[in-house]
């Protein structure tokens, strides 16, 4: 299963408890020096992020890039003893990639003794999921709960001021006991997923990411130790095919060089060059078939055309936004190798996919037939 991290504004203020909670335990548990989004340990002030995610497990630690994640079904139970319990899991696992960064299992002997010094047996549990959380009755309890407060949210809508007051504060305060007012009681909501990482960021990646950003999904690198990552950011169900572009290009344009280049002994200048021409040659080949659509529409429909697509920029700027809102830009600016470029600019003009992806959200996108 896929995990998305999640980002909405109703996040913040629970953001904003499970980074207070988290430094509680650092500072009283682990005696840790805490201050902003740092604390102090092994010499060094060590960055502390945290995020909502949506997957299979209750918790996660991505050490390399010092974040910590809590599943959002976790956050809707509203069970914040159990949620205080995950954050130790997973602080443990930060503690130990800090202290034994080439400890190559994530539950060894080394997570455990990181574990039982600052915490207990309970936490150094080799996993923490879902199904120890839930049962079907705490799920049909806050199904019952959502689903009376949109018959609450029904009646803040009333021409009955009183009425639509009072339907009002008893929405709140049940979504204030329960804590559910997250994705289940909001569409508002940017998605994020890694679709490719690897040692090291390649022309290849470059051009894939140049590629996929026509498919309103937004492409951003982020680079920790020896590794790097492509993540792209949007609705869910543009992220989902951008995802599935990704893999299907990575393949894809190794196989195209393989061919175009035979037997030919041939420079990384030139590879490179044949990817970075790739992503030209597509660009113009989409910048082509916009102009040529646009073309057979009546001036109506030309304008509802560019109507919706600017919305559709605002609506992913926004995504931007949310989810990386200090950013800078991160293609490369390489020699290029003009003749190999050409032959990859032609390659790219002729790149086609096969796989439809119809978009049921009428906000992010019409429904993509790739051929």
């Amino acid at each position: 299963m896929q995990e998305f991290t999640i980002f909405s504004n109703l996040h913040q203020p629970l953001l904003k408890k499970i980074r207070e909670i988290a430094h509680q335990i650092l500072s009283l548990e682990l005696k840790a020096e805490v201050k902003r989004e740092r604390f102090y340990w092994g010499n060094y002030w060590i960055p502390l992020s945290f995020s909502i995610f949506e997957g299979k497990n209750a918790g996660r630690c991505i050490p390399w890039l010092f974040q910590i994640g809590i599943n959002i079904r976790v956050l809707n139970s509203g069970n914040w003893p159990v949620i205080t319990d995950i954050l130790r899991h997973e602080i443990a696992h930060l503690i130990t990639f800090l202290e034994y960064p080439d400890c190559p299992r994530p539950h060894g002997v080394e997570f455990n003794q990181i574990c039982l010094k600052y915490f207990s047996k309970e936490v150094a549990k080799a996993s923490i999921n879902l199904e120890e959380i839930f049962n079907q009755k705490d799920q049909e309890q806050i199904e019952k709960t959502i689903s009376k407060v949109q018959k609450l949210f029904s009646l803040a809508q009333s021409s009955n001021n009183h009425e639509a007051l009072l339907a009002i504060q008893k929405a709140n305060q049940i979504l204030l006991q329960f804590n559910i007012n997250l994705d289940i009681m909001s569409e508002d909501q940017t998605y994020m997923l890694s679709v490719i990482s690897g040692k090291r960021c390649q022309e290849k990646h470059q051009a894939i990411a140049k590629i996929i950003q026509e498919f309103y999904v937004a492409p951003i690198f982020s680079h920790a130790k020896n590794k790097f990552f492509l993540h792209v950011v949007g609705s869910k169900a543009n992220v989902q095919f951008a995802d599935y572009l990704a893999v299907y290009l990575d393949r894809e344009l190794e196989r195209l060089w393989e061919i175009t280049k035979g037997s030919k002994k041939t420079t990384i200048r030139a590879k490179n060059s044949f990817f970075r021409g790739i992503a030209v040659g597509f660009l113009k080949k989409m910048s082509d078939d916009k102009a040529n659509l646009a073309g057979v529409f009546i001036k109506e429909e030309k304008m509802q055309l560019a109507t919706v697509l600017k919305n559709q920029e605002k609506e992913l700027l926004k995504h931007l936004d949310r989810a990386f809102p200090k950013r800078r830009s991160s293609f490369s600016q390489s020699i290029t190798d003009h003749s190999w470029s050409e032959v990859g600019k032609s390659a790219g003009e002729k790149l086609s996919f096969n796989r439809p992806l119809e978009n049921n959200n009428t906000k992010s996108g019409p429904l993509y037939f790739l051929k």
